[in-house]
C-alpha cells in the first residue's frame, strides 16, 4: 500500500480521500463519490466499508494505474496499432514487483555486479537481509535480465518484442471472456520457467475500467448521472504493468 496515504485507517479516511480525489460541493461530484464508495463499499457511506484503508488502495490502483494501461491499450487498438502487454510478477509472493521494480531488470548495466547492485538497494531498505536481496538479484541476473532487455531492446528496433534469441514469443493481446485481456507477458520467478505469453490479466477488465472511464467522462462534462455505472467486483491484489 505504498501509494495509500498514513491519514487513511481501517475504519476512517475513505471518505476524505474521495472529497479530496474529486473535489467540489456541486451534485457532479457528490454523486459520483456514491457511486465510487458504493463500488468498493458496498453503500454510498464510508463507513460502511469493512477496511477503508484496503478500499482506498483499490480505488488508487483501478483509477491511477491498471486501468490507464487499458486505456491506453483501447486507445491503440482503435487505431489498429499493435500493443504488447507484461505483467511484471517476479516474486510478487514475497512483495518484490511493487510499482517500479520492474526497472530494475530493464537498467541494469552488465558491467555492475550483484554485490554492488545489492548493496544499494541495502542502503534503502536497511530492515532487509542482505544475503536474502543478494540471492534474488544473483536469479534476476541469470535468468530474467539478459532476455527482459532483448524483448524490449527489440521493440524499439524492430516494433516487435519477440525475437530468435528468446524463446518465448511476445504475441499481441487477445480480449477473453468478461473483457479480461490474455496473451499478456508475465515474468515470473520460475523456477522452470521465467516469461509465461499466456497470462490473462484480472487487474484491467473492461467493466472495472469502463466504470472509471464513465466517472471522469461525468465528472469533467458535469454531468449528474441518474444511476452509477455498472458495478463490478475490485481486484484484490495489484502489482507492476506496462505496455508497449
Amino acid at each position: 500500500m505504498i501509494f495509500v496515504p498514513t491519514c487513511i485507517k481501517q475504519n476512517s479516511g475513505f471518505g476524505d480521500l474521495l472529497e479530496a480525489f474529486i473535489p467540489g460541493n456541486s451534485s457532479v461530484p457528490t454523486e459520483q463519490r456514491g457511486c465510487i464508495t458504493t463500488a468498493y463499499c458496498g453503500s454510498p457511506d464510508p463507513s460502511s466499508c469493512t477496511d477503508q484503508r484496503a478500499s482506498a488502495k483499490a480505488v488508487i490502483q483501478d483509477s491511477m494505474f491498471t486501468c490507464n494501461t487499458r486505456f491506453a491499450y483501447d486507445a491503440a487498438a482503435r487505431q489498429g496499432l499493435p500493443v504488447y502487454l507484461m505483467d511484471y510478477a517476479f516474486y510478487q509472493n514475497k512483495d518484490a514487483a511493487i510499482h517500479a521494480t520492474d526497472l530494475l531488470p530493464m537498467f541494469w548495466n552488465y558491467n555492475t555486479s550483484v554485490p554492488v547492485v545489492a548493496g544499494k538497494i541495502h542502503q534503502f531498505l536497511p530492515n532487509q537481509n542482505l544475503t536474502a536481496i543478494e540471492a534474488y538479484l544473483t536469479q534476476m541476473s541469470s535468468y530474467v535480465r539478459s532476455k527482459y532487455q532483448r524483448y524490449f531492446v527489440n521493440y524499439a528496433i524492430n516494433g516487435v518484442p519477440s525475437n530468435t534469441q528468446n524463446p518465448e514469443p511476445w504475441p499481441t493481446p487477445s480480449l477473453g471472456s468478461g473483457g479480461v485481456l490474455g496473451n499478456v507477458m508475465q515474468v515470473t520467478a520460475g523456477p522452470i520457467k521465467y516469461f509465461h505469453s499466456n497470462y490473462s490479466d484480472p487487474l484491467n477488465t473492461e467493466t472495472t475500467c469502463q466504470f472509471w472511464s464513465t466517472i471522469a467522462s461525468d465528472v469533467v462534462n458535469g454531468v449528474v448521472p441518474s444511476n452509477c455505472p455498472p458495478l463490478f467486483s475490485p481486484a484484490a491484489e495489484w502489482h507492476d504493468s506496462g505496455e508497449l
